[in-house]
Formats: C-alpha cells, structure tokens, sequence
C-alpha cells in the first residue's frame, strides 16, 4: 500500500510540475506580446517638432524654397534643426495665438544648405517632406513647438474611377500645354496613395496663387482633393486662354498697325513721285471731298483753311482718329452759305398783299415790314433788319414772322432760346472737344443756304445763364449791327457775315428782355385783340386752317357770327386766340363724330347746343360789376398780364384801430410800395379832402385784392388805391362802372403805365362805360381805331384831383 501510495504521489508531483511548467510558457509569451504592444505604442506616439511661421508661404510635398533670416528667435530653431536633422513645421501664418482652439495645419519640412551670413542672418532651403497636423502647441523659452500628425487620406477609388480621374486630368493638363507650352506632367500613371505630391507637382508648374494652394494645404478628403485640383485645372485653362485670346488680338493689331504703317509710307512715295510729275490724285474715300473744295466759290482765306485741314487728313490717312472730325469741320465750311445772298422779292404791293391774307390787323407791324423792304429796294446791299416783336401769347407773332418770310420769298429759320443756359448754344463749341457742334446761328445758316434768311429767335425774354456762361453776351455779337459783319463761332473759328440776316424776334414782356440786346433791336408791340378782330380772324382764318388740318377741306363748315361771340365771350379770355383757335378745332372734330354717326345726315353747321354738348356751361361767368349799385370801399382797377389785360376789384375796409395798413391778395413788392404811396399822400391832404385829422390815426385799413391765388404786381394801382382809401374812409361810392389805372407820385402826379390797349379792351369785355388813364397815355389811344373802342369813353389825368373829381363829383 504504502509503495502504491508513494507512486500515485510521484505521478501527482509530475503533472503539477508539466501544469506549473506550461503556465510559465504562457505567462512568458503574454509577457513578450505585451511588451511589443508597449514597443509599437512608443512608437506611434507623435515626435514634438518646432514650430516655423512663414508669412503667406505655403509650402506643399515636393517643393524647395529658400529663405533668410535675421536677428531672430527662429534662427537658432533654424540652426538646432539644422544641426539635429530634425524636421520643422511650417505654417503659412505670420503670428500664432497659444489660445486658438482646434489644430493647425501646415507642412514638414527638413532644413538644408544653411549658410550664416553677415549682421546674424542666416540663408537656408525647406525642402517640404509631407502636410500634417499641429496640437498641443506650447511654448519651450522662445520657440514653439507641439506635437504632428498626419492623417491619411480618406477615401477608397475604384479602379473605374482612377481611370476616369487620371484621363480627366490628362485631357486638362495637355490642352494647358497647349497654351502654354510646358512639359507634360502626366509621363506616368497618378498615385493616388501619394496624391498630395501630384497636387505639389501641378501647383509647382503651373504657379498657383496663394490662395488656391492654402485650400490645398487643408483637408483629408481624396475626394475632395481630387475635386479641387479639377475646379482649379479648369479656371487655369480658362485663364490661359483668355490671355492667348488678347495676345492674338495684340499681335494682330500690332501687325494691321505696321501694314498700315508700311502702306501709308509707301502712298507717301507714290503721292511725292506723282506730284513732281503733275498727276497728284487722293484716296478715293476724299475724292468727292477735294472735287468740292476745288469748286469752292466763297472766300479766299476759309478756302486756304480747308486746303490746309484737307492735306491734314491726306497725310494722316482714312484710319486715323482725327480724321472723322476734320472730315465734319470741312463739310460745315462747304455747307455754309459764304457771301451768298437770295434776292429778295421786289414787288411791294405783292407782299402788303401776302401780309394782309395772312394776318388781320397788326397795321403797325405790316407798314414797318413795308419800309424796310421799301429801303432795300433802293439799296440791296444794306444790312438786314433786327426787329422784336412783344406781346402776349397766342397773337401771332411767331406766325407773323413766318408770313414775312413767305411774302419776302427768303428762307425761314426758327430757332427758340427758351431755357438755354450755355453760351456754346450761341457760339459752337471748341473742335477739342468730343461731339462738338456749331452754334444755333451756324447751323441755321447752313440749313437755310443763303446768307440773308429770315432768323427767328424765339422766347427772347426766356434766356437763362449759369456757371457755361451767358447767351445774352453772346448774342450781342450777332445781333450788335456793328459786330456781327464779323461774327465768330468757336466751331469754324472763321468770321461769317450775318449783316444780311433778317432778324425777328419774340417776347411776351420787354422788361424781361435783356437790356443790351434791347437796345440794339427794334421793338413792335402785338397788343390783345379786340372782340371784333377776334371774330374775323376766327372766320376767316382759323376756321379754314383747321378744316385743312383736320383735312376736311371739302366739307363746308359754316360758323355764324353769333355763335362766334359767345365762344369768345363765354369760353375764352385771353389777349390772343390761341385758345379760341382750340375751341374751333374741337367743335370741328365734333362736327366730324357727329356726321359719322348720322351717317351723312347731320348739317356741318356750328350751332349754341353745340358749344353746350362739348364745353359745358359758360367757363367765363358773366362779370361781378354788372349790378344796380356800387360799394363804397370798392374801385375797379386794371392791370396788364403776360396773357393780356384785366380788371381787378379794389377793396379796402376800416376798422377801429391805430392806423395800421394792411395789404393781401398776393402783392408784390411794388404794389404795396404803390398802396403806402397812396396812404401817404391822403394823410398829407387830409384837409383838403375833408378828412378829420384824427381819423387816420384811429382807424386800421385792410385792402385786399381778390384772387388771391395769383400774384399781383406793378406801380399802376397806385391812383386806384389811393381812391380807394378815400372812399373807405369817408363811405362815400365812386363812380360806377368806370375803371381807372396809373401810378400815382408822393405830390400826387399821375405817371404814365403800360400796355394801354389791353387794359382799355380788359374793360370793355367786362362792360364798362369809361376808362380813366394818366394824360401821358394819350397819345397810345390815338392810335386805337375808333371802331375799336365802341361805346367806351376815355378820360384822362394829369395828377389826383383830376381823378378824384371824376370818380367823386
């Protein structure tokens, strides 16, 4: 038992041993794995590199780029990695902030070739090895350092589509070689495991800009990489293009340049050897142009001008920028009528004739057109006449000088100087300037072809000026008889004789016309028409030129005179008959809709219902002086306005107070300068106008002028006001329906006004039986037909008491 025992307990021992022997083995090998794990961790673990900034250089795999420093505590982080072969990382910022979240990207680079030159510089070569990431950034005295990594690339391609990308940017890259002419960059296939020294190699080659090789430095995407290099090889190859494009055009223009250049010598010759030979012949495109300087009849000198302008564009050819202008300036010079004058038509009685079928009236205007041409009968060559012709609108004085024009059988030119600011418009512009013309006067001339047109000016009085100059000034030189022999616009830079112009010019209102140009012109006043000459030019005038414009010349349109006056009583106030020629030609289209509709069967008669159905009621009402009785504190008085006479109700009321004037109604500066005149003079007289003394110092007037919307203005109120104030104070009634105007002096003399006939024919529309006018008008009324004034009286003035017993007897 016992050796049994001791056997089993031997072979027990063994086991244990082999189990305890087999535990060791592994113990040992989990050990030598473990230390390998240890060994392998150790070694990924990333190295700590010193840190370099580079200021806005990117450094990508594969490049080599030199640099120098100085007096820095980079150089001795150069220096040490120099030394250590250590590899540095290069970032393309200036500055680095330890407290800046995330990572920083930048490159590896090893330094090489460092050289320590003179003052502490050092010159040195980063040859870039790989991009990489920067963590842990921390400061080691005075170098930054931190800790790289380098990711790989994220992204698995399959075999299709490498093939596509590499064919991609080979068809890129050859058609950039074909433009620029570099080495091909794909001599083998791409290795999309180191990708990022292709992008390095392209962006080396074709010299990528900052910006596009700081988006490659950033970024583990293949993908994404890949797709970025392709967006930035097509705005590469675009760029190229473009610049192949303008160096084509360069070249070309270059070489039209020197083809020109050699033609233009070679002309040259052939145009020297056929003057010496007599038979000099210019380029067709000028051949019409020297034909017509050749034939040129006018003046000597402008002709040696063109000559010497015209040899200026022989010499600088078709093609020169200069030549254009010259070519215009020639053509205005053999445009302009030099010294040709048209002869004017020498039957007087014809053109008293004309002037009388074209106008009614305007007797004055006619017998002065007459005179002159009387004068230039006798003498032809004497020079033309400057005449103004001032009115309201719609009188007909632009109409009157065409119909000079007509009846003298001379060309009419209109030009209107309403609203022109710039002198250049009088004179022309400089020929240095780009789109410069002649003046209104020189291309007037020129489309008249005779040096001796009628010129109308229109809307003298409407001139303006500014910072460009003044037209006034300018036109003292065309129309001064003096100066304008020598006129000279800044276009032709030539003189031009505008003696023989026969000048016409308009105006609504003489005060407004410059006063140097008004005293070198002859002024003829166009006043208002009456009722009568209104009716006449209404139906034989302006009826038959409307059915002409309207084209309705076969139809006869019959107006009677009734119905004629009570258009112009009732629809129309105004000086002219612009307005009535308005109302005619709408009651004509009236008379038109209406024979279309009755198809045929509606007369072409003007009848009262039609003036209802297409005016209305009466726009003019029937007048507030018409009554039974008249107020005291009430004169009618009568003003002239740019569309023709007027009477304006005067009334002035007084209250207790302390002498105090008031004035509204919309007065201007003068008219109320003409009210404290009146109320002077009446305090002055008070006695002899039976007046207490004390009554004006204790009374307040207001006198107000209805209307008062419109401005008032003129001193001609003045004897009105002054009535006026006497009849307010005193209650006593003026006398009725008679109407008064002219200014009124501190000793109570009655000054002379203007625009007599339209104020006399202001009242006689509205009714009155006498008008009352300062004693220095009355030879303006003389010269009124008789038949004119009708039943209405005319008395006059010569200072207060003369009015005042009239209105007050």
């Amino acid at each position: 038992m016992s050796g049994e025992t001791t056997k089993k307990k031997t072979n027990q021992s063994g086991v244990t041993a082999k189990k305890k022997a087999a535990k060791d083995g592994k113990d040992g090998v989990a050990a030598k794995k473990k230390a390998a794990e240890n060994s392998k961790t150790q070694k990924k673990e990333p190295e700590c590199h010193p840190i370099l900034p580079l200021n806005n250089v990117v450094g990508l795999p594969g490049d080599t780029i030199g640099f120098t420093l100085q007096s820095s505590p980079l150089v001795q982080t150069v220096k040490a990695a120099f030394e250590q072969g250590l590899a540095i990382f290069t970032t393309p910022r200036k500055e680095i902030n330890l407290n800046q979240s995330g990572t920083l990207f930048g490159s590896l680079a090893l330094v090489g070739d460092l050289k320590v030159l003179e003052n502490h510089k050092v010159r040195f070569r980063l040859k870039f090895q790989k991009r990489c990431e920067m963590y842990d950034i921390k400061r080691n005295g005075d170098i930054l350092e931190g800790k790289a990594h380098t990711p790989k690339l994220s992204a698995r391609l399959k075999k299709e589509e490498k093939v596509a990308i590499e064919q991609e940017f080979k068809a890129l890259l050859q058609d950039i070689q074909a433009f620029t002419g570099i080495d091909n960059l794909l001599d083998e296939k791409i290795d999309f495991h180191e990708f990022d020294l292709f992008i390095a190699k392209v962006a080396r080659v074709l010299d990528f800009p900052f910006e596009d090789r700081i988006l490659f430095l950033e970024g583990w995407s293949l993908k994404k990489q890949i797709h970025l290099l392709s967006e930035k090889l097509e705005k590469s190859l675009e760029v190229h293009r473009l610049r192949k494009q303008i160096r084509d055009k360069a070249a070309e223009k270059m070489n039209r340049i020197e083809k020109h250049s050699l033609l233009q010598e070679e002309r040259k010759v052939i145009e020297l050897e056929l003057k010496k030979s007599g038979h000099e012949t210019p380029p067709p495109e000028f051949q019409d142009l020297k034909e017509r300087i050749d034939s040129f009849n006018g003046p000597e000198r402008v002709k040696e001008v063109m000559m010497r302008d015209f040899n200026k564009i022989l010499r600088a050819g078709p093609f020169s920028p200069h030549t254009a202008t010259i070519q215009d300036y020639l053509e205005t010079l053999l445009d302009l009528p030099w010294g040709v004058r048209q002869a004017i038509n020498p039957s007087w009685q014809g053109v008293e004739e004309s002037l009388n079928d074209s106008h009614f009236g305007l007797e004055k205007v006619k017998e002065r057109i007459l005179r002159y041409l009387a004068i230039n009968h006798l003498t032809p060559k004497r020079p033309g006449s400057i005449l103004c012709l001032v009115g309201p609108p719609g009188t007909g004085k632009t109409s009157f000088a065409k119909a000079i024009a007509e009846a003298l059988e001379l060309p009419f030119i209109k030009k209107s100087l309403g609203g022109v600011h710039d002198e250049s418009e009088i004179r022309g512009h400089r020929r240095t300037y780009i789109g410069a013309l002649p003046g209104r006067i020189i291309q007037g001339l020129r489309k008249a072809g005779c040096a001796n047109p009628v010129f109308l000016l229109d809307e003298i009085d409407k001139l303006g000026h500014d910072h460009r100059g003044n037209p006034a000034d300018a036109l003292l030189e065309v129309l001064d008889p003096e100066d304008n022999a020598h006129f000279s616009d800044h276009y032709i830079e030539l003189e031009f004789d505008l003696s023989g112009v026969f000048w016409v010019l308009t105006a609504n209102t003489e005060a407004a016309i410059p006063a140097p140009l008004r005293d070198r012109m002859e002024i003829i006043h166009f006043s208002g028409y009456t009722e009568d000459e209104k009716m006449h030019i209404a139906q034989e005038y302006l009826l038959e030129r409307n059915m002409k414009i309207n084209q309705l010349d076969d139809y006869k349109l019959k107006l009677s005179e009734s119905v004629c006056r009570r258009i112009i009583r009732q629809y129309t106030r105004e000086a002219g008959v612009r307005e009535l020629d308005r109302k005619i030609s709408n009651l004509i289209q009236h008379k038109a809709l209406s024979y279309i509709r009755n198809k045929g069967r509606k007369s072409w008669s003007i009848q009262v219902k039609d003036l209802l159905t297409v005016f209305g009621p009466a726009e003019i009402k029937k007048p507030i002086w018409k009554r039974s009785s008249w107020e005291a504190g009430v004169i009618a008085g009568l003003a002239w306005t740019a569309s023709g006479g007027t009477v304006l109700r005067l009334e002035c009321s007084t209250y207790q107070g302390k002498g105090a004037l008031k004035l509204t109604g919309k007065l201007g500066e003068v008219m109320k300068e003409s009210a404290h005149t009146a109320l002077s003079f009446i305090r002055k007289h008070h006695t002899r106008l039976g007046l207490e003394e004390d009554i004006l110092s204790k009374q307040d007037m207001h006198i107000h002028i209805p209307a008062g919307a419109v401005s008032k203005e003129g001193p001609s109120a003045g004897l009105g006001l002054a009535l006026l104030i006497y009849s307010a104070l005193t209650k006593r009634k003026s006398l009725a329906f008679w109407a008064l105007t002219g200014e009124i002096s501190l000793h109570g003399k009655v000054l002379p006004i203007g625009g007599v006939k339209e104020k006399i024919l202001a009242a006689q529309q509205e009714g009155f039986k006498g008008v009352l006018l300062p004693k220095l008008n009355q030879g303006e009324v003389e010269e009124i037909k008789p038949e004119e004034l009708g039943q209405l009286e005319i008395k006059y003035a010569a200072d207060f008491w003369e009015a005042f017993n009239h209105f007050f007897p």
